[in-house]
């Protein structure tokens, strides 16, 4: 009876400890199933990046298959619109030749997540980084910019779209 008592104790006591998990779901109403993307604002001097960051999220949401993608702002629940703030590429190990053989890339974007009827903002973040270390196969990076500018912006809407869909 002793040990029922105890156990019933530490597991009120856990419950109240003010432990939990983040990433519960999302933030916005069940009934938003639709999201536009909008384009977003490239700050920088690449060209295109704005296309591979759109692309991206565009993939990123249809895989997670929580929201629909809408090509019309009209009848979306949902907008997502950015800005894409920086991008450094900068050599960080060379071969031994001298030509850079890795690249660190960074990238900043912001981001905000709004019901365009209500104008209730569900998620923003004015300034999100992301490193990505990009190893080079060959010493021409500028041949090969293209494909790792589409990885990182891959794996920067990855981890975007699990803070917006898993409320992290």
């Amino acid at each position: 009876m002793k040990k029922i008592i105890a156990l019933i104790f530490i597991a009120s006591f856990l419950s109240y400890c003010g432990y939990n998990l983040t990433g519960r779901g999302t933030v916005w109403p069940k009934h938003y199933r639709t999201l536009y993307i909008s384009n977003f604002d490239n700050q920088t001097a690449r060209a295109n990046l704005d296309l591979f960051m759109i692309e991206a999220f565009k993939q990123e949401f249809i895989k997670r298959g929580r929201l629909q993608i809408s090509s019309n702002l009209k009848q979306a629940d949902l907008v997502l619109e950015g800005k894409i703030l920086e991008l450094e590429i900068n050599p960080v190990s060379y071969d031994q030749k001298a030509g850079a053989s890795s690249y660190l890339a960074k990238l900043k974007i912001s981001v905000m997540l709004f019901a365009p009827e209500s104008g209730t903002v569900f998620f923003k973040a004015d300034s999100i980084s992301r490193e990505e270390q990009l190893n080079i196969d060959q010493q021409d990076f500028l041949s090969q910019e293209d494909q790792a500018l589409q990885l990182i912006a891959e794996k920067f809407a990855s981890s975007i779209a699990a803070l917006i869909l898993e409320n992290f």
